[in-house]
């Protein structure tokens, strides 16, 4: 019965659904009934297309993955672009940039930490697998939805506009630790960052498009 309650919460979503069924998984009595209550006393994010039961059992889903680490690599996905193949290169050296990784001293040992992170997620049902082979992952959008969301609460700012010619008022990006923004018509640029919480700066311009950044 608990377990049906919980499907209800998850609104019908499979992508939900089996998030949700695999962070429980092998979880006693007493923790579905705290997941049950935690969904249903879980405050409503205003996200346009994504139901509300669906963004908080993704949520949940993210809440119960054992380590920090697997929580941010989660996160750094959300800064590629809607169904894309993301390379798992890319969290490895975003991931040691940032410093992520407990009690590591080569690349090569965060590399091996990092695919079996994404094994793990995929496991969850938070990553999905890629058909351009085992380098690289996938992400459900719904799911992304909801990544961005958690991410923008920690200094995230991701920006896929096609049309965004400027870059974002400086006030959004000023408190900023990770920005990635992609266009393909994007032509001005500041003259400086000046965004001191910055760690990670990730931009995608259409190949045809001649930029020139500024010096600084």
């Amino acid at each position: 019965p608990i377990a049906k309650e919980v499907a209800k919460e998850c609104g019908g979503l499979p992508v939900a659904i089996v998030t949700v069924g695999r962070a429980l998984e092998n979880k006693s009595e007493f923790e579905w009934s705290a997941a049950l209550q935690q969904l249903k006393n879980a405050i409503p994010k205003n996200i346009p297309g994504l139901d509300s039961k669906v963004y908080s059992s993704i949520e949940l889903s993210y809440s119960y993955l054992k380590s920090d680490e697997a929580k941010s690599c989660f996160l750094l996905c959300c800064l590629f672009a809607e169904d894309s193949n993301i390379p798992i290169e890319f969290l490895v050296r975003y991931g040691v940039g940032q410093r992520l990784f407990a009690k590591i001293d080569t690349v090569a040992e965060a590399r091996n930490r990092v695919h079996a992170i994404v094994k793990n997620l995929k496991r969850s049902f938070l990553l999905l697998d890629s058909e351009e082979g085992e380098v690289f992952v996938k992400m459900h959008d719904v799911v992304r939805d909801v990544a961005i969301s958690i991410a923008e609460n920690q200094g995230f700012l991701v920006r896929y506009k096609e049309k965004m010619e400027e870059w974002p008022e400086k006030d959004s990006c000023e408190c900023s630790t990770a920005i990635s923004l992609a266009s393909q018509e994007l032509k001005r640029h500041p003259d400086v960052l000046d965004y001191p919480k910055l760690e990670l700066l990730q931009l995608a311009f259409n190949s045809d498009t001649s930029q020139t950044l500024p010096p600084n």
